[in-house]
């Protein structure tokens, strides 16, 4: 029996207004294009994230159209479109980009997106370094442009783990029967978003959680990550076996840190809640 049917009707509402968010997705087209979406569908599609900020999802997708642009259009034209002679689009509609070319770029793409940051800086130094050279003085003030794009996504995912693995840390905490349960998405090493959600409950607080983090990871608009990290007052066997990923208690070292970071967030996210009915209620008086 699944937790879902197991904790029915009780806990099966707490995610009715839950935050949907976005992910970067590369099509399954004859040409791939890129686009934002917060519908994760079964289409053949490589989904990539959850970004918790549509400022820094666009932004990511705004630096990678400039330094690998997809197809813009159908492709099917046979001549330039508008977003080729803006350098948005390689080619395929102008037939000057091969299939493998085109693919080349998917790849790159996909590189960059699980965490080859580091590698691309190199490359658009390499190119600026170039074009100086050459003296394309223009050129190379556009990618210096990019660079500092580069930087600046980069610095707002804050790295928090030599470990660049992609994983969720979850931890929760109780009181006066309400609950705060704290989600941070780490992905290649870094925080790209978080969420936590405070209600109400009644029965046993670690199923209540477990009931939660099931329902949360089979909403279709949600990526299972590769790791789950929990802490010891929840069932890792029941919740690998229900989710069907890998489910890990840190005991120490850098993950067990990690963890900790994220139940002192659960804390402070109960207390600015219980801080919030307190205030309403002095204003209702």
């Amino acid at each position: 029996m699944t937790l879902i049917m197991k904790y029915q009707p009780p806990y099966n509402v707490m995610l009715k207004e839950e935050i949907r968010y976005l992910y970067i997705k590369i099509t399954n087209e004859q040409n791939p294009h890129l686009e934002l979406t917060k519908e994760i569908e079964k289409d053949g599609g490589h989904y990539f994230g959850p970004y918790a900020s549509r400022y820094m999802a666009t932004e990511t997708l705004e630096l990678i159209q400039k330094l690998y642009p997809l197809c813009h259009c159908s492709g099917k034209k046979g001549r330039p479109c508008f977003y080729y002679h803006l350098g948005m689009c390689i080619g395929p509609c102008a037939r000057n980009v091969s299939p493998e070319e085109y693919n080349d770029q998917i790849k790159k793409i996909k590189q960059f997106l699980n965490g080859g940051q580091k590698a691309v800086k190199r490359e658009i130094k390499e190119r600026m370094q170039n074009q100086m050279e050459a003296l394309e003085f223009e050129r190379a003030k556009e990618t210096h442009a990019l660079l500092n794009i580069l930087d600046r996504v980069t610095e707002k995912q804050k790295v928090i783990t030599r470990d660049f693995g992609h994983r969720d840390i979850v931890h929760f905490v109780g009181s006066d029967n309400y609950c705060a349960v704290q989600i941070f998405f780490v992905r290649n090493g870094a925080i790209v978003g978080r969420t936590a959600k405070v209600f109400e409950y009644t029965g046993e607080l670690s199923e209540v959680v477990e009931s939660y983090v099931v329902q949360f990871y089979m909403h279709p608009n949600h990526l299972e990550p590769k790791e789950l990290l929990i802490p010891d007052t929840l069932d890792p066997a029941l919740l690998a076996k229900t989710l069907d990923i890998k489910v890990r208690i840190p005991k120490k070292g850098e993950k067990k840190a990690l963890l900790e970071l994220v139940h002192e967030n659960a804390k402070s996210a109960l207390e600015a809640h219980f801080k919030m009915v307190a205030y309403k209620s002095k204003v209702s008086e």
